[in-house]
């Protein structure tokens, strides 16, 4: 049965594992589960750090079956599947909040994901690693779509289908404070208001560089 002691201090890796197609190195980190980026792992997920992170604490769920390439490859006989994972990934944020128990995390699945292997990111609403509108827009609705409206609509629909030209659109709209919903076109205003107005909710005592 999994406890909080199932998992262990968030510290990403200094050394990554290198070689293979891009796309693919989730697959080969859901499949390796031995590599110092894996942070837990259990039958039909192994998760691992973000190797680009956007945001203090930055974790993906990653499908260990080869068939779940996306969230498009879900059927409504997943809904189990999906209901196991957002269990877990509440287990994993109260964990993660247990050093700062006010931090706030957004959890979902990119509609429009760049790599390979179905995951679910699980990042805190800090978003202070985001260099780019497009990253920070990337983790707001409806880009990112939590496992309950994942269930949701196949249990509805019975599939998922995403309309690319108006998520392609979302990411150039006008952003969102992830703690009050202020809006604002221009990222520079948006990151000096969540620094000015949220700090208390930032937590940039940890402040890391992300890569990309």
């Amino acid at each position: 049965k999994r406890t909080l002691r199932s998992f262990r201090p968030y510290v990403p890796p200094l050394v990554w594992p290198t070689g293979g197609f891009w796309k693919d190195a989730l697959v080969r980190l859901a499949e390796s589960r031995t590599e110092e980026a894996v942070w837990y792992s259990e039958e039909k997920w192994t998760v691992c750090y973000d190797r680009y992170p956007k945001a203090q604490k930055h974790l993906l769920a990653v499908a260990t079956d080869p068939e779940l390439n996306a969230a498009t490859d879900l059927k409504v006989e997943h809904i189990p599947l999906l209901q196991e994972v957002e269990v877990m990934i509440q287990d994993m944020i109260g964990f993660l909040r247990e050093e700062h128990p006010t931090q706030q995390f957004l959890s979902g699945v990119h509609a429009l994901p760049s790599l390979n292997r179905l995951h679910i990111h699980i990042i805190s609403a800090d978003l202070s690693l985001c260099k780019t509108k497009q990253h920070y827009q990337s983790f707001s609705p409806p880009f990112l779509v939590p496992v309950p409206e994942l269930i949701s609509r196949l249990s509805t629909e019975g599939k998922l289908t995403f309309d690319t030209p108006f998520l392609q659109a979302h990411l150039k709209a006008n952003m969102k404070c992830t703690f009050c919903d202020e809006s604002f076109e221009k990222f520079a205003k948006l990151k000096a208001h969540k620094e000015n107005f949220h700090k208390d909710l930032m937590f940039l005592e940890e402040k890391r560089e992300s890569q990309e």
